[in-house]
């Protein structure tokens, strides 16, 4: 369940106990809406990236490099007055912009749903994360990205996809960050996987605060999967798993993008 419907309906069961009741007073329909629909639709038109800078500000987070930009922000709804406390309701809306390779926009998206799909298959799988902790959010990169790791075939390099299998209750779960050689690469939930190209030889992975040195050869694909578990003693782990359930992992979760 989204964090912000947590909150909201934290703050509704709330309202209901009171023996007063309370009065819900909308909020949005006088609020300045955070990305106008004619600003966004202006900045579409192949707006190079110093535009878009003006238009909305520095984004929240990038990735693939400074490929695409995010942006979000959390919208009042509306607010509860009950008793002697009063608290505001929210929602997050957040947009995503690809740049092609000229630095003008060749896609943009909008949604206010802070858990959504955009229409080339762009996900926010970190919902409010975006806004509070944008390095540790896991944001899915387009269909066809998605499509060309799955059927990418190494040569003189090995092919790597990384998963991550969450303790607990999966939706409740957030997301980790994988650093490949002593950097950052990205962030991934129980929903995505991580995918990169790496040079034959020893690769150092790290995540969940453990590491592993894992050989890389020409040639063929290597899965490393993240783990943490509630057991006795509460740990992690980082290895190197079989083909059989590295692609059964892979096949069913969608591409995250990179730092």
């Amino acid at each position: 369940m989204k964090a912000a419907c947590l909150r909201n309906l934290t703050a509704l069961l709330a309202c209901a106990a009171l023996a007063g009741g309370c009065l819900v007073v909308p909020i949005e329909p006088f609020t300045e809406a955070p990305y106008p629909d004619e600003v966004l639709a202006k900045l579409s038109r192949r707006a190079d990236r110093g535009e878009v800078r003006r238009a909305l500000g520095a984004p929240l987070a990038t990735r693939a490099g400074d490929t695409y930009w995010f942006y979000a922000s959390e919208v009042p709804v509306a607010g509860i007055i009950g008793g002697t406390t009063s608290t505001v309701l929210t929602r997050m809306e957040w947009v995503a912009i690809e740049f092609d390779d000229s630095g003008r926009v060749s896609f943009l998206g909008h949604s206010h749903d802070a858990d959504a799909c955009l229409a080339n298959g762009i996900c926010n799988h970190s919902s409010t994360l975006l806004r509070r902790a944008p390095a540790q959010a896991a944001i899915t990169a387009p269909d066809i990205l998605d499509a060309e790791a799955k059927a990418f075939v190494p040569r003189d390099e090995c092919a790597v996809y990384f998963h991550w299998v969450p303790a607990g209750i999966k939706r409740m779960s957030g997301s980790v960050v994988l650093a490949v050689d002593g950097k950052e690469y990205g962030a991934s939930d129980y929903r995505s996987y991580l995918f990169l190209t790496h040079a034959p030889g020893l690769m150092h992975v790290k995540t969940l605060e453990v590491a592993a040195d894992i050989e890389c050869r020409a040639g063929e694909k290597v899965y490393v999967k993240g783990m943490n578990t509630w057991a006795e003693p509460w740990g992690s782990a980082l290895s190197r798993v079989g083909t059989a359930e590295g692609e059964a992992e892979i096949r069913g979760r969608r591409l995250a993008l990179p730092h």
